[in-house]
């Protein structure tokens, strides 16, 4: 299976995840400001997985280099994201920042996850 057919099945997943925890658990444990956190890190992991394995079929130094920036990108753009939606548009700012940092390690994981088992088949070779 591709690499954009298990992105968009684990992004489906994610929302699911969180509409059925909202549905599910006390209102005061998911901030509804996370939705948008999941649309930023639906689009961030999206152009990190792009830039990194844009650089996979090339050198080793230009791979390393695409993943250093892929990992980059996705950290200060978590940051920007983060303070200004802390600064401008939440009520429960603690609820946010641990929904947005649970957010932040599943997609991280997956991303990690997607790296290494596409780099697998091609250590073999």
């Amino acid at each position: 299976m591709g690499n954009t057919i298990k992105y968009l099945i684990f992004c489906v997943a994610m929302v699911a995840a969180w509409l059925t925890a909202d549905y599910f658990m006390p209102s005061h444990w998911i901030d509804h400001g996370a939705y948008w956190g999941l649309l930023f890190f639906g689009v961030i992991t999206g152009v990190s997985l792009y830039v990194g394995l844009k650089g996979m079929g090339q050198s080793d130094i230009r791979f390393v280099t695409h993943i250093n920036g892929a990992i980059t990108i996705k950290l200060l753009g978590g940051m920007v994201f983060l303070i200004i939606f802390l600064l401008n548009f939440t009520e429960n700012k603690t609820e946010f920042v641990v929904n947005f940092f649970i957010q932040y390690l599943l997609f991280t994981v997956f991303e990690i996850t997607s790296f290494i088992t596409t780099l697998r088949p091609q250590k073999k070779s």
